[in-house]
């Protein structure tokens, strides 16, 4: 398509305000209106008017005595204008990604609750300009998100001997920790009374996490090698969170990490019961894809989550 030199150098020299004016006239109906809008003098908008007609060389505007409307010249300059404008909000969204870029991670909630604050706290602290999308999902969906490339890297425990295949082989896996678990009751809960056992136990009301989780599986993992049938729970759950308040009411037993229990027991009234609980549910482990191993995004976090994983061990 041919361009006239001369036009194409008028246009350049417009400035954004002056190409939009033709979508506040369109939406106004008037200069007048337009005028108003934009907080200047009517005069002044048929003087940029001028000039972008100047530039366009035709009408774009037609006057009328009740205001005014576009030509086909201006209806579709208009169209190309407002596809430039979604362009340059693009523009500016991408530059502020850059300016603040984004990490996509993943954890399980022990680990948001445990080793997350600090380490995020540390980020934000040494690079401030960090973003973090933070994801809470069990063991299974946060391998399949990683190796999917929707996550950059997670926090959550190794996938069990009959899972291996969630399991990445070029993926850096730094463990930082093992997690280590208790039934609990709450204030008024029978079980509290006296010594328990798991065929005593196996009988009370459960409120126990989603059956596909770790530490679901280990927890009837441990009834299984005692020859027992593992509990049917009365409440199911995907928060160690909520089951924790659901024991609280003094009407279930639930099973719970150690670290969570640490700072729920006083708040809530909890006690542990002393009876063998489930080993631990799979190590926790930091997982970086390999084709980000060397973002420094995630050095820098990376860094923080094993210096928040030696404090919190």
């Amino acid at each position: 398509m041919h361009t006239d030199p001369v036009l194409a150098s008028r246009v350049g020299h417009l400035r954004l305000r002056d190409l939009l004016l033709l979508d506040h006239i369109a939406d106004t109906g008037s200069l007048r209106r337009t005028a108003e809008r934009l907080n200047v003098t009517q005069p002044a908008i048929t003087q940029a008017l001028q000039g972008l007609e100047a530039a366009f060389g035709v009408a774009l505007v037609e006057r009328q005595a009740r205001g005014a409307t576009l030509t086909s010249a201006g209806q579709a300059a208009l169209q190309r204008l407002r596809a430039a404008r979604h362009e340059l909000l693009a523009a500016q969204a991408a530059a502020q990604m850059s300016a603040h870029p984004t990490l996509h991670v993943g954890c399980v909630p022990v680990a948001a609750l445990r080793f997350m604050p600090p380490a995020l706290a540390a980020l934000q602290r040494d690079a401030p300009h960090i973003r973090v999308e933070l994801h809470e999902a069990t063991v299974a969906p946060l391998w399949q998100a990683l190796r999917a490339g929707s996550l950059d890297a997670i926090l959550c425990r190794l996938p069990p001997p009959d899972q291996q295949e969630l399991m990445l082989d070029d993926a850096d896996v730094h463990l930082v920790g093992d997690e280590h678990f208790a039934f609990v009751v709450g204030p008024g809960h029978r079980a509290a009374r006296g010594r328990q056992t798991l065929r005593s136990l196996a009988g009370q009301a459960w409120a126990l996490p989603a059956r596909a989780s770790l530490t679901r599986r280990a927890f009837d993992q441990l009834y299984l090698d005692a020859g027992l049938a593992p509990p049917t729970p009365a409440v199911t759950s995907v928060s160690f969170h909520t089951n924790l308040h659901l024991a609280a009411t003094g009407r279930f037993i639930t099973v719970a990490p150690q670290s969570v229990l640490l700072r729920y027991v006083s708040a809530l009234g909890l006690t542990p019961l002393r009876v063998p609980a489930p080993r631990g549910a799979g190590r926790l482990a930091w997982v970086v894809r390999a084709s980000r191993r060397h973002d420094p995004l995630l050095v820098a976090l990376t860094a923080c989550i094993i210096e928040a994983a030696k404090g919190g061990a």
